[in-house]
């Protein structure tokens, strides 16, 4: 089972690797000893097998070493050096004092110039590594005859030191990696302090104890901290624009309703015309607040950038069929490459709102274009033909109810919403006069 502490994953995932890294190497080391000792020893036989053959003498028609020049531990009784000289047939020649009454055993067929290294088990239970070479004696009366020098030496020497290296070998690599996990454990301690302290902070946050995420977080976990406040920042601003819609819904309907009750404790002198007004005044209250609610979403991290004119397109077909009878020309100069973080649905609230104002308010013409302002910024323009707003309304005209005509229908409210829109996602909206005659109205939003 996966542990799901962080830290504990990393140091499992860390220990697994220092014992396959350590068992690689350990393994790797241990057969470069093992190699490297028994070339040594053959080397050192190859020297034994070579002073054997110098002190090789035929004597009586014998091939016998001369004592005074052999290696004292041939003559002594289980030295660990051992010699033999037999025929290339196996027949013995010469066998060392220190062999006993053992034997190396016979090489094989082992020509002149010819060596062979083998490991075998002496009669007594000994382990020898042996070196046999081959050589073609030539006697006195010219005869020759192929020979086998074999010498070999006590491989206990060798074991004991290869176990004391592996001792030395695995106990090293065994400090070193707790060492080394201990170590990282410390470490990870320090480098995680900063993930701890996300911990905390945001206990304290569900506490009530914090309000937002500190700022002296490392580069790598900054973005995260930094994303994490604008999305505490939002909610917040969402919760309070609930709560303020709801008050303000509530504190708007206590008037008409208050009107409606005195007019229903008389009935007699019901008017319904009047009713009618403050039921209608309920229903623009109503739609307003609503539009607000709407309207609370505003900017979102990770929000998926939405092509402007993948918006713009269809609401221009749509309010073309809506106003057929005016036989409006809409012109769309949107480039396809501008796109914004934005909800789709708030970004044809604002178009929708602006393209269906110049649509009722233009005369046969009306214009959606974009440019980039900035790397960051994307300005939607509409404009029409119809009659301009006077410079003195610009700021009216943005607040609830504000109507300029009041022979076209509607409850003044469009604008109002676009505005806090606009105001939410960080933007600006600009009125202005048009080169078409008409309004002119310019919302920059940001693009990043």
């Amino acid at each position: 089972m996966i542990p799901r502490s962080l830290n504990a994953r990393m140091l499992l995932s860390v220990s697994v690797l220092l014992v396959l890294f350590f068992g690689i190497a350990a393994v790797a080391l241990d057969y470069l000893f093992r190699d490297a000792s028994v070339r040594a020893i053959e080397d050192h036989l190859e020297a034994e097998s070579l002073v054997l053959m110098a002190a090789a003498e035929e004597q009586d028609g014998l091939l016998l070493p001369v004592k005074e020049q052999l290696d004292v531990r041939f003559l002594t009784p289980n030295s660990g050096l051992f010699g033999e000289i037999t025929t290339s047939a196996g027949k013995d020649l010469w066998r060392s004092v220190s062999l006993l009454s053992n034997k190396l055993g016979a090489a094989g067929n082992v020509r002149p110039g010819q060596s062979r290294l083998r490991s075998r088990q002496l009669a007594n239970g000994t382990h020898v590594l042996v070196l046999s070479v081959g050589y073609a004696w030539e006697f006195s009366d010219r005869q020759s005859q192929d020979l086998v020098f074999s010498v070999a030496e006590s491989e206990e020497p060798y074991f004991k030191q290869l176990s004391h290296f592996r001792w030395q070998l695995f106990g090293g690599f065994a400090i070193m990696g707790v060492l080394l996990v201990v170590s990282l454990l410390l470490l990870l301690r320090t480098v995680l302090h900063p993930l701890r302290k996300v911990e905390s902070e945001i206990r304290m946050i569900e506490s009530g104890a914090a309000q937002v995420l500190s700022d002296n977080y490392p580069r790598e976990l900054a973005g995260v901290a930094s994303n994490m406040n604008t999305l505490l920042h939002h909610e917040r601003e969402r919760m309070t624009r609930y709560r303020n819609t709801l008050g303000n819904l509530a504190h708007s309907l206590k008037t008409p309703l208050a009107v409606i009750r005195n007019m229903l404790s008389a009935p007699a002198q019901l008017d319904t015309n009047k009713l009618d007004e403050q039921l209608t005044l309920i229903d623009d209250m109503v739609r307003y607040q609503l539009k607000r609610a709407a309207a609370s979403a505003g900017a979102s991290i990770g929000a998926a950038p939405v092509a402007l004119l993948d918006v713009v397109t269809p609401l221009s077909e749509i309010l073309t069929k809506v106003y057929v009878d005016k036989k409006m020309d809409c012109v769309l100069d949107i480039k396809p490459e501008y796109k914004l973080p934005c909800d789709k649905n708030d970004l044809m609230e604002i178009v929708g709102n602006l393209m269906d104002n110049a649509f009722k308010y233009g005369l046969q013409k009306v214009r959606v274009s974009s440019l980039k302002d900035t790397a960051v910024s994307v300005t939607i323009i509409v404009e029409n033909d119809g009659k301009s707003i006077p410079s003195a309304q610009y700021e009216n005209v943005l607040q609830r109810g504000t109507r300029l005509d009041e022979q076209q229908s509607g409850q003044g409210i469009g604008l109002s919403v676009v505005n806090e829109l606009v105001l939410l996602y960080g933007g600006s909206i600009q009125i202005g006069q048009s080169a078409l005659g008409g309004a002119r109205i310019a919302v920059s939003l940001p693009s990043a």
